[in-house]
């Protein structure tokens, strides 16, 4: 946590809008975490099966012109995970932090007529958990982990909103991927759910 650091995401909805960020992370991808430079190795990247032409154009170009790749292989992703699959063929359910999806895949090409995809993916369902405690009458203190290691716990008067959010965001995250559970079967139509 540093005085003035602001969270943002390189991807809406699944798709690339913030061109800066992603730039940053594909440097840092390269430089310390591959601790290679991209203009020695071939690159394969796996993109949504949504993903506009314009958006892989820019790609495209931000790979070759900033990094220097020799060559660029762009994959939709649920190709990928049939093939990994050992399929050619094949209905890709894909359930992500951002959005839910379902692909068919044949003979190792999207059909894009029956491409479906809903915004309710792993994020969304933590951010709908943190709207409704806040909605409460009195609402939980939701405490991120920065700022137990403080004396007393006080808050630090530097820490951008969007810091704030992500880390109330990941604390929720880890709940839910610990705690929340689905009924093994689900409830009769207009029944009432238990708590």
């Amino acid at each position: 946590r540093r005085d003035g650091m602001r969270v943002e995401s390189a991807l809406t909805d699944g798709i690339v809008t913030n061109w800066d960020a992603a730039e940053a992370l594909i440097s840092h991808a390269y430089k310390s975490c591959l601790c290679t430079s991209a203009a020695e190795h071939p690159v394969l990247m796996a993109e949504p099966s949504f993903n506009t032409p314009a958006a892989r154009e820019k790609m495209a170009e931000l790979l070759f012109e900033q990094f220097s790749a020799p060559a660029l292989f762009l994959s939709k992703a649920a190709v990928l995970s049939a093939f990994a699959a050992g399929r050619g063929t094949a209905l890709v359910l894909d359930v992500g932090g951002g959005q839910a999806s379902a692909v068919a895949v044949h003979d190792g090409y999207v059909l894009n007529k029956p491409l479906r995809r809903s915004p309710l993916g792993g994020d969304r369902i933590a951010e709908l958990m943190l709207t409704s405690l806040q909605s409460r009458e009195s609402p939980p203190p939701l405490r991120p982990l920065y700022t137990l290691k403080s004396p007393g716990g006080a808050d630090f008067p530097g820490t951008h909103p969007s810091y704030l959010r992500h880390a109330q965001l990941s604390l929720l995250r880890e709940a839910k991927e610990c705690v929340c559970r689905l009924p093994p079967a689900p409830p009769a139509e207009g029944a009432p759910l238990e708590a």
